[in-house]
């Protein structure tokens, strides 16, 4: 087992959580959606530039400030209830600097249990001021859906992404961001869609290759098929990580359904601003729970396939667009 850098304690997690299935939440999302994942990979990496974002000056304060005008501008109820939220002294914000370890498109961060607690360490660019209004929409969503649970984290991507897409919208509207950064935050935006796909079919891949639980034969023949087909640098750090009970939940999967769904919807949003948000606030104020595949039905009329189908021919046609430019 040794030759294929896997522990038997590595080996016995990841077996425990397979039979848990915690590894794999949203695997069916990869079997609807699987092809048109590859193909959407294949046209965000077609235009691989990544843009970069110029340094700003914004304070932390004024980077919540410019969310929280946003907010009123936008739906004031939305604002009323993160207001509530803010004053609520069992809940803790924090916004610092970045870490000097983050790689240059990283903002570092992380949201407690039932969203108690929020730390952001945004970087002072465009980039910066749209994960603030990422992450405390996050809290907005953890908030009013009382019940929501751990497997319906795909829904509270789907809420941010689509607050984040308004917003981005609104900062380039209103000259608080220019066309460049507006242009850098999409491309930036195709760019984690095409890493984050790649690494759900990697996910899959694995599942494929091992059939579920792994023994000593099948890391032998893992070790011998990773080496034929050059991919041992892709499969080995994808199985070790799906065998760390630390990481077995954060699939991928939930930011490209969540890319997907808050894209189409956005996309009804610029045509009907009011009756999309009104039924994006009565999403939002369920109080129970509720899966993806019904915020699918709900938040757009469509099944799953549906969902792929439609977004596949969105980021075709926007990479078409880009091309024209």
């Amino acid at each position: 087992m040794g030759e294929f850098g896997l522990s038997r304690e590595e080996i016995e997690r990841f077996n425990t959580l397979y039979s848990k299935r915690y590894a794999i939440i949203g695997n069916t999302v990869i079997t609807f959606m699987r092809s048109d994942l590859k193909k959407i990979l294949a046209i965000c990496l077609k235009d691989a530039k990544k843009l970069p974002y110029p340094d700003r000056n914004f304070t932390r304060q004024e980077m919540a400030d410019i969310f929280y005008q946003f907010l009123r501008d936008t739906d004031i109820d939305l604002y009323l209830n993160l207001l509530n939220i803010l004053r609520d002294p069992t809940v803790k914000t924090y916004m610092t600097e970045p870490s000097p370890n983050n790689r240059d498109e990283d903002n570092y961060n992380s949201a407690g249990l039932n969203g108690r607690i929020l730390s952001i360490s945004p970087k002072n660019n465009a980039g910066g001021l749209i994960q603030v209004c990422h992450e405390l929409s996050h809290m907005l969503s953890q908030r009013m859906q009382k019940n929501m649970s751990a497997r319906d984290h795909t829904i509270g991507e789907i809420e941010a992404l689509f607050i984040e897409k308004i917003f981005a919208q609104y900062l380039k509207d209103n000259g608080i961001i220019s066309q460049y950064e507006f242009d850098a935050y999409k491309s930036f935006r195709n760019y984690k869609l095409a890493a984050d796909t790649a690494e759900c079919i990697m996910r899959h891949a694995v599942f494929s290759l091992t059939g579920g639980n792994i023994d000593e034969e099948k890391v032998s023949k893992l070790v011998r098929y990773t080496g034929n087909q050059m991919i041992p640098d892709y499969i080995l750090p994808t199985l070790k990580k799906m065998a760390n009970p630390n990481l077995g939940y954060n699939p991928a999967e939930r930011y490209v359904l969540g890319e997907a769904v808050s894209s189409l919807l956005f996309e009804e949003y610029k045509k009907d601003k009011e009756g999309t948000m009104e039924k994006f606030k009565n999403f939002l104020s369920h109080n129970a729970q509720i899966t993806y595949k019904d915020a699918t039905q709900e938040l757009l009329g469509k099944r799953l396939k549906e969902v792929s189908h439609d977004f596949l021919d969105f980021v075709e046609r926007e990479h078409d667009e880009s091309e024209k430019d």
